[in-house]
């Protein structure tokens, strides 16, 4: 799997360890090599919590309605038994907890 990370954060961290008096070639390259790579294409991850609406009907498994906290948008009736673990609208992780 990629690992992606903040160039500026990665810059910091490389003149947090050679300060300007123990500036050497090295430094300056691995900056130049960090600012002259292209941005990866990556999306923050969204995090939301299903609210149910309706539902828990003992006779009806299918009768959960869920609405997303991040788009507001509800699943349909009786699409879902339990509420998924994405948001099929935008896309929101519901399973991490952060």
């Amino acid at each position: 799997m990629a690992k992606y990370i903040d160039v500026g954060k990665a810059i910091e961290a490389i003149c947090k360890e050679y300060p300007k008096e123990k500036l050497c070639n090295g430094k300056a390259e691995a900056v130049a090599i960090l600012e002259d790579m292209p941005a990866a294409d990556v999306e923050p991850i969204k995090c939301g919590q299903w609210e149910m609406l309706s539902g828990r009907d003992a006779k009806n498994l299918f009768n959960n309605i869920f609405r997303c906290s991040e788009c507001g948008a509800q699943t349909p009736e009786g699409a879902y038994p339990i509420a998924p673990d994405y948001c099929p609208h935008c896309g929101a992780d519901m399973m991490r907890r952060w």
